[in-house]
Parts: C-alpha cells; structure tokens; sequence
C-alpha cells in the first residue's frame, strides 16, 4: 500500500496528491501548502475548461443534469462535481457561485417536465452536490432530500 501512495503522490496530477495526503495519509497541509495544491488543480487545462463553461449567473451549460445532445459543454450537475472531485472546495469562486445559483427561486425548472425529476426531483441532485462540497449538515439538504422523497 505504502508504495501504491508514494507513487501516487509522485507520479499523479496535484489533484491526486493533494486527495492522497488530505484523505488518505490524513496529512495536516499548512495553509501554504494547501493554496499551492489548490493553485496548481485550478491551473490544470481541464479545470480551466470546466471554468470557461460557467455561465455569469453562476450556472454552468444550460442543464442541471442531462445535456442536450452533442453538446460539448457537461451538466451543471457534472461540472460541480467535477471541479469538488478534483479538490476544489466551496470556498472557490466557481464552486461558490454554482451553488448560489442552486438556491434562487425558479432554480431547476428544466428539469419539471423530465423522466427523471418525477423520480428523484431535481431537489435531491443539489442535495447531494451540497453535502458533496461540505454543507452535509445544513437545514436547507434536510428540507430538500424530504421534499424528493415525499414528492
């Protein structure tokens, strides 16, 4: 296992390291250390792409959770989890700003009409990108996971 780490940390993106020593190894990164690994993902090409996708309002593409076909830009849904995936936290102004539109009156209705949102409802997709990025305990993911499950 100790191997599989060093080369992981060696040998992977800044992303994969920064994950590997924070949730892995554990490691308390001094605030130096963090900003340098979170710098260095938010410079990756990819990041950087994903970013370009954000709309001013703060949504990404024009959908929460299916694109429209041969769209080369992802889901609103896809680009937040990609950009928390790769260790962006919700202090990031992306990220902070693509869950603010999340909370705006009005916000999901694409998905009223869909297959999907009369299973699941679209409020249990932003329960889940909230708690994703950290606020698992906050009243408003309660109040949205009830409302997808009782319909």
């Amino acid at each position: 296992m100790n191997q599989m780490i060093e080369r992981l940390l060696n040998e992977g993106s800044p992303a994969i390291a920064y994950r590997v020593k924070k949730e892995i190894k554990q490691e308390k990164l001094t605030p130096e250390e963090e900003q340098n690994y979170l710098d260095l993902i938010y410079a990756e090409p990819k990041v950087q792409m994903v970013s370009a996708w954000q709309n001013p309002d703060g949504y990404f593409g024009t959908r929460l959770h299916t694109a429209p076909s041969r769209s080369k830009v992802w889901t609103h849904e896809g680009c937040v989890r990609y950009l928390l995936e790769m260790g962006l936290t919700k202090e990031h102004e992306e990220v902070k700003k693509a869950l603010a539109v999340m909370t705006c009156p009005g916000w999901g209705k694409e998905c009223e009409n869909s297959r999907a949102a009369q299973v699941i409802k679209y409020e249990m997709i932003r329960a889940s990108l909230f708690a994703q990025a950290g606020y698992q305990n906050d009243e408003m993911i309660s109040k949205w996971v009830d409302d997808a499950l009782n319909g």
